[in-house]
């Protein structure tokens, strides 16, 4: 018989985008699913896409996981030993997360929550109160002093990976987007539904998809994503998962990036 008080706090917190196990035969999104047209094992089957292509020991590696929505991604990758700091824009899922890691005892991972495109400005509300700060007294001395400086003093965290899925759609400026996480390391991972086109380099506007939000979505040819990837400073993409699916799956990185502990043979 399942925990009566587990399953009324699953229900609670939910709607669940991640479908999670979080013992006593208790699965978020079999209780409290988010209405969607994803499946209900949801995202199982991105992740068997990549789980072989990742780090299998990942101890040491530092990762951001932007747009981390319950977090499935981030407690798989901490479960091999990467130090994850994972964003969400939604509080609601942070707060999942965040009670992910205390039931489950997970350790490695650091939920807040964020907006991709204030990343520029620092990670959390400390750097942020930070860099504010600085660029101000840089500001003034411009002013007082009279000189000319581009550079504002901000040197961003660095990661040695950054993980971006399902994430990219969703931005109503999605270079903008890859712009702001483009300083933050030399590597990233990242998923979006495109068009199967190598040919033409644009974006197309989706005003509703069936059983999703009324939010429109960009949905960049394959070309195109990769056009932007390069343009944000990735010199290389290789692709892990096609577009069978309409969501390729592509690791970007950029010269000089340290991939021996990747399996990109496992494709």
């Amino acid at each position: 018989m399942q925990n009566q008080k587990l399953l009324d706090k699953v229900r609670r917190l939910g709607p669940w985008f991640h479908q999670i196990d979080v013992g006593e035969g208790v699965l978020t999104r079999c209780v409290a699913p988010l209405p969607g047209p994803q499946p209900m094992d949801h995202p199982l089957q991105r992740w068997n896409k990549i789980k072989d292509v990742l780090p299998a020991d990942m101890s040491g590696i530092r990762v951001l996981d932007v747009g981390c929505s319950d977090g499935f991604f981030s407690i798989e990758m901490a479960r091999r030993g990467a130090q994850v700091l994972s964003l969400d824009a939604e509080r609601s899922a942070v707060r999942r997360l965040r009670w992910l890691q205390r039931h489950l005892g997970i350790q490695g991972v650091c939920a807040r929550t964020g907006d991709i495109y204030r990343l520029d400005e620092g990670i959390g509300l400390t750097e942020r109160l930070r860099v504010l700060f600085h660029r101000s007294l840089l500001k003034l001395r411009q002013v007082t002093l009279r000189e000319s400086s581009s550079d504002l003093g901000y040197r961003p965290a660095q990661f040695d990976l950054v993980f971006m899925f399902a994430l990219l759609y969703h931005l109503t400026d999605p270079l903008k987007g890859l712009e702001r996480v483009a300083p933050l390391g030399g590597i990233l991972c990242i998923e979006t539904i495109a068009i199967d086109d190598e040919l033409n380099s644009n974006l197309q506007l989706h005003v509703r998809m069936d059983g999703a939000t009324d939010r429109p979505k960009w949905f960049p040819t394959t070309r195109c994503l990769k056009d932007m990837l390069r343009w944000a400073g990735y010199a290389h993409v290789v692709e892990i998962a096609g577009t069978e699916d309409k969501r390729p799956i592509y690791l970007a990185y950029k010269e000089g990036a340290d991939l021996s502990r990747w399996r990109l043979h496992a494709k």
